[in-house]
């Protein structure tokens, strides 16, 4: 339908956001399974158009590797725990430097969880500075070691996280981020295929709205992009993710039940 807008099969110019090529490539099962294993970007590229999802198989694998390393550690002169240190090093060691290397941003923001919510006045300046220096640093240098200006930012964010969280001591926007949150996996399993079909479909109605230069008609078309995906991801996880407490528990009563009746 939108073959002539070359979003879909590679013939733009330019490439697309984190994908660039033929989506149509990208739809064979070998890619579906790889994928559906957290497989994307270590062994099959991401499945369709949906180029974010190199992220969440780095982070399924992070949840397996920290918790590994963390007890690893804490065990480490038991045989069990220096089974579970090893594991953990052969993964990073297996895994592409795009999975080793940015594992230290996952530590940077597990070990933030440990940090209370406090900070003097000064930071609160500085936050809101670094974080968009580092996004203007990272647009404009390039730098010959591999992942440094990525590690940078992941930092930065870590500030301005920071930052967001004293304010959210304070019950500042304490609900609207509960409202977020509520939706966030959701948005971000779901918003870059379809913006791109957004895009795709409008490029197809009206033959504009790819490549446009800065200007309102392009940021007018963005918002309006942008709070659809938003309404879009929030009505799928109204019926989903929203829906996960009553299956935690469900299962957590079963499972109570299940060994209540062994223990009898």
């Amino acid at each position: 339908m939108f073959q002539n807008s070359g979003l879909y099969d590679g013939t733009m110019a330019v490439n697309i956001g984190v994908i660039g090529g033929n989506f149509n490539e990208r739809l064979t099962k070998v890619t579906l399974i790889g994928n559906l294993f957290m497989l994307q970007k270590i062994v099959v590229p991401t499945f369709g158009s949906n180029g974010p999802l190199w992220s969440l198989a780095n982070e399924f694998w992070y949840y397996l590797i920290g918790p590994l390393m963390f007890y690893g550690l804490a065990a480490v002169r038991s045989l069990f725990g220096i089974a579970m240190l090893s594991t953990a090093l052969c993964f990073l060691f297996l895994f592409p430097s795009s999975v080793s290397v940015l594992f230290s941003l996952w530590l940077f923001g597990a070990l933030y969880a440990l940090v209370p919510p406090v900070g003097k006045k000064w930071f609160f300046s500085f936050s809101l500075i670094i974080f968009p220096a580092a996004v203007v640093a990272t647009k404009t240098i390039h730098l010959s070691i591999p992942y440094l200006l990525d590690i940078v930012l992941g930092l930065s964010f870590l500030f301005l996280m920071h930052f967001i969280r004293i304010l959210s001591s304070f019950s500042f926007g304490k609900n609207q981020n509960r409202y977020l949150a509520d939706f966030s996996y959701s948005l971000y399993l779901l918003h870059f295929p379809f913006v791109i079909f957004l895009v795709g479909l409008t490029h197809f109605i009206t033959g504009t709205g790819i490549s446009l230069e800065p200007g309102f008609t392009s940021f007018s078309l963005f918002a309006v992009f942008m709070f659809t995906a938003f309404l879009y991801a929030s009505s799928i996880a109204h019926l989903t993710e929203r829906k996960t407490y009553h299956l935690r528990r469900f299962l957590k009563s079963r499972l109570y039940m299940y060994f209540r009746k062994n223990e009898c």
